[in-house]
């Protein structure tokens, strides 16, 4: 990946001329094994972390210092449609009005049984159109919760205006975007070490949190693979008060 190479033919090539080192230890020199290997993707994570293990055993990686950072992706989400808490309670609102309207108009009908639920149905049952007001109402009372969440995350940092959540993908948050303005994002990281440029984390996490993952990452990679980190390089989003003590006192690693 780092020499962007992408069919198994080259990645042969490559380990019988420019990486012996790799076909030595006892690799796969065939194009067909490199392209299994390639395929089986839910073995993808187990194998990244023996070929991590593998090097530092040979001492080509250097997992005492790492190089953490994120960047932004895109959501498939429309920038202007989303929740805040004012449009859900609206929102709720209107669905209590229809749910009682619903079951008003079904209480009125002698015939309920038959009529709306059916023969065989029982009349314990809510009819379908109210039970999926019922469920629609559950999901926007859930993503109501998520926003007042939200709310109380920003006001902790003196933001202005209502948290937003997009309502074709609220797992993503309106971020700030690369190359300017806003939108639904999410916020990929990867971790290397100095050695060779090994990845040896990666993650997606939610909202602008980027500079919240510092000691976790550090946690997590000295558990995986039993090392020692001693420095961490970062940019200057990770200054925040917590990193820099963490770094002051890297025993507060483990």
């Amino acid at each position: 990946m780092l020499r962007r190479i992408r069919g198994s033919r080259q990645m042969e090539y490559e380990l019988k001329h420019s990486i012996d080192w790799l076909a030595h230890i006892g690799a796969a020199d065939r194009y067909a094994t490199l392209s299994n290997f390639a395929a089986g993707t839910a073995r993808a994570a187990g194998h990244l972390r023996q070929m991590v293990q593998l090097a530092i055993n040979l001492k080509i990686a250097n997992l005492a210092e790492l190089c953490i950072d994120g960047t932004r992706v895109l959501a498939n989400a429309n920038r202007y449609k989303t929740w805040t808490s004012e449009r859900l309670a609206r929102a709720l609102e209107q669905l209590d009005s229809q749910i009682v309207e619903a079951l008003a108009t079904l209480e009125a009908n002698d015939s309920l049984d038959e009529d709306l639920l059916g023969e065989d149905i029982s009349a314990d049952r809510l009819p379908t159109a109210v039970a999926n007001l019922q469920t629609r109402r559950e999901q926007l009372a859930a993503l109501m919760e998520t926003t007042k969440a939200m709310d109380e995350v920003r006001k902790t940092y003196g933001s202005q205006g209502p948290a937003q959540l997009p309502k074709t993908d609220p797992d993503s948050r309106i971020l700030p975007n690369k190359e300017g303005g806003y939108a639904a994002n999410y916020t990929p990281m990867v971790t290397t070490e100095t050695g060779c440029g090994m990845i040896v984390m990666a993650d997606v996490v939610i909202g602008n949190v980027e500079h919240d993952q510092l000691g976790s990452i550090i946690d997590t990679v000295q558990s995986d693979f039993d090392v020692e980190v001693e420095r961490a390089l970062v940019d200057s989003a990770y200054t925040t008060g917590e990193n820099l003590t963490l770094a002051r006192k890297p025993e507060m690693w483990n």
